[in-house]
């Protein structure tokens, strides 16, 4: 027998008798894409800002437990905390500070000053399908006040039953536990999520002030999806949040530590450039020693959240092009305490929107309109520690905004494809301020498949919201708005001053906390930019 005949029957044996063993082994997952080159047709979309998005899987890999650790040591975003004691965190984008950033939830603006100061951290991460960080102005088209950027988080449509469950522990206390399920059926899906997490005050040099902010949190949501109602696809979410944090004194302690007012359980010895003396700082111009005696909560930062909202969008195909209503929804208290002086919030938000996008000939028409609604009633007192003394505060804060808006945006693409353009203004109607126009425009060259340019200018507009913009300072100030100058007090002798033309210098002195000295009584303004996007 010719024994090269037996060549392919040995290989069919070989390879049935392997088949049961290749079954085990799936292949991995295969992506193939192919960039669109220059002098290819373009195709119509309607955004060409700087968009980078985090993944699913990118995310689960980070083992991130909230917004800010996603976010944190990617190129070009910074988180900082902006209070060592509550550890207040903002995102920057484009070296502008965090309060430029919008967060958006599935495209829906429904944080302000006041909730993202501490929200941050309370973002649910069940359920996300990615994260897009968009920089440089007028990078939102219905967000006029993301001067740096914004951070929109969009959320998944499940396409199968799902049940997810992560618990983490850690040193200092560390526990995080969060769940996920998802409901399928036809044509939509049901989801739910819970998360719970916590972590202890951490003192790293002894003192007994804290450097990382304890807290307890537990966050819970619902969502759902239906692919199908009256022609219209249809997503919302409903998240609660409750919080709880304190920084300064350690443990959890907060009604005692709020009734601590004196004395010292503090060793400021302790730790790098730490004082000579234990029991407080020492006064450089006479070498004496500044005591410190206003015991645990002198020194400490305790804030309860509370918050509830709602988003929704619906989207359907009209004609060539689609048409979207969203609308929002927020409730948000906070209850705090920060070094003997208490303020109390009471937020709500509305956010509704109509738009429509319809290709003409070459060019893509986005055109809409927005109404949003954002108050705030405050009430709180503010601790002078030089007396022992408060003085009511009641409305340091309030406002109530009105702000009706209509957007226009256009893009086209030039030169089959190498130069794209993107135009858009939008004209809101402030109860306040009147009316502003906020336009702006970008400009993508591909120069080919591998490189391109962008140019992006905008113009947009931010009213004045809550004391989180002047770092808990005005709350060792009368009203900020009162109709008459308040009087001025005296720095502490190593008082070290930064002036600000609206709201005088502030006191940096130790002991106590930092507080702005009042010299006029001007009113606020809104802060109006323009700003080149890289």
């Amino acid at each position: 027998m010719n024994k090269h005949a037996l060549r392919p029957l040995a290989a069919a044996l070989a390879l049935a008798f392997a088949l049961p063993a290749l079954a085990d082994k799936q292949l991995g997952e295969v992506t193939v894409s192919s960039g669109r080159s220059v002098g290819a047709k373009p195709v119509l979309r309607d955004e060409i800002v700087a968009t980078e998005s985090i993944g699913a899987r990118e995310l689960e890999k980070t083992g991130a437990t909230m917004l800010t650790e996603a976010l944190d040591k990617r190129p070009g975003i910074s988180v900082q905390t902006e209070c060592s004691i509550c550890n207040v965190r903002n995102v920057v984008l484009n070296n502008l500070p965090g309060r430029y950033t919008t967060l958006l939830i599935d495209g829906i603006p429904i944080f302000s000053s006041v909730s993202t100061a501490y929200g941050l951290d309370s973002v649910n991460l069940g359920g996300i399908e990615r994260i897009d960080i968009s920089r440089g102005a007028g990078s939102s088209l219905i967000a006029p006040e993301a001067l740096a950027g914004s951070v929109n988080i969009v959320t998944r449509r499940p396409l199968k039953d799902e049940f997810m469950a992560n618990q983490q522990f850690g040193s200092f206390g560390q526990w995080n536990t969060d769940l996920f399920g998802a409901k399928t059926f036809t044509g939509g899906a049901l989801t739910a999520n819970f998360s719970h997490n916590q972590h202890d005050t951490v003192d790293g040099d002894g003192n007994g002030v804290s450097e990382y902010t304890g807290f307890k949190r537990n966050m819970g949501g619902l969502g759902f999806f239906v692919d199908d109602i009256g022609g219209f696809k249809l997503k919302g979410r409903l998240d609660v949040v409750d919080e709880k944090r304190m920084g300064g004194a350690m443990g959890t302690d907060y009604s005692g530590v709020k009734a601590s007012m004196s004395g010292n359980p503090f060793d400021w010895s302790k730790g790098r450039n730490g004082s000579p003396d234990r029991n407080g700082w020492i006064d450089p111009s006479t070498g004496t020693v500044i005591p410190y005696t206003d015991g645990r909560g002198g020194m400490s930062e305790i804030i309860f959240t509370d918050r509830q909202q709602f988003i929704s969008s619906a989207t359907r195909k009209l004609g060539e092009g689609s048409l979207r209503f969203a609308v929002g929804y927020a409730r948000h208290k906070q209850d705090s305490f920060y070094e003997g002086s208490y303020y109390k919030a009471d937020q709500t938000q509305y956010y509704l929107e109509a738009s429509t996008q319809q290709p003409l000939g070459a060019t893509l028409v986005t055109v809409g309109t927005t109404y949003r609604y954002e108050d705030l009633s405050s009430v709180g007192s503010a601790y002078d520690n030089t007396t022992g003394t408060s003085t009511v505060n009641d409305g340091i804060d309030n406002y109530k905004y009105r702000t009706p808006g209509v957007f226009l945006q256009a893009y086209r693409a030039l030169l089959d494809g190498v130069v794209e353009l993107n135009g858009s203004v939008r004209y809101d109607q402030h109860n306040i301020f009147g009316g502003i126009t906020s336009p702006r425009l970008n400009v993508l060259w591909n120069h080919s498949h591998e490189l391109n340019s962008r140019f992006a200018i905008g113009r947009g507009f931010r009213a004045p919201t809550s004391f989180f913009e002047q770092d808990h300072g005005i709350l060792a100030t009368s009203a900020k708005w009162a109709p008459s100058p308040l009087p001025v007090r005296k720095p502490a002798p190593t008082c070290a001053s930064i002036t600000r033309p609206d709201h005088g210098p502030l006191c940096c002195a130790a002991p106590g906390p930092a507080r702005w000295i009042s010299t006029s009584s001007t009113a606020p303004t809104a802060t109006t930019s323009t700003v080149p996007a890289s």
